[in-house]
């Protein structure tokens, strides 16, 4: 393996232990339970979220079936 491939891997594996050290230690400590205001608020971004990305999508799946993101073409004069 070259050592850039070894940087990014031992950088990824880092971030990850990091990650689930974070989960472990900073998400189980016992607190005060979340209100059903934080929950709705939360559901509700998070769905809207997701259609917006759908829709954007969608909108990107459109544009290249029609061939409105075509490189434009200089027509030959009649």
């Amino acid at each position: 393996m070259r050592a850039g491939r070894i940087v990014t891997l031992a950088v990824l594996a880092l971030l990850l232990a990091g990650a689930v050290a974070f989960a472990y230690f900073g998400l189980s400590e016992p607190g005060r339970p979340m209100s059903p205001e934080f929950f709705t608020a939360l559901i509700l971004g998070s769905l809207l979220s997701l259609i917006v990305g759908v829709g954007l999508m969608a909108l990107l799946f459109y544009s290249h079936r029609k061939g409105y993101d075509e490189p434009p073409r200089l027509l030959p004069p009649p």
